[in-house]
């Protein structure tokens, strides 16, 4: 049984097309904020280097 909202699986109108579900966890912003004056460059490095991954993922 699918959750209230969720597709239902029988109604898929291409069941042979790849399903793919892509995840990346990543500092929230406000982090980068509270993260100490010495770490904080490097935090804001690491969070803008994974949204450059989101982005060129999806493009």
């Amino acid at each position: 049984m699918a959750p209230p909202g969720a597709p239902d699986p029988a109604e898929d109108d291409d069941e042979d097309a790849p399903h793919q579900t892509w995840i990346l966890a990543t500092t929230h912003p406000s982090a980068i904020l509270r993260t100490p004056d010495e770490a904080r460059d490097a935090a804001y490095a690491a969070l803008v280097a994974d949204l450059r991954l989101v982005a060129h993922a999806l493009a």
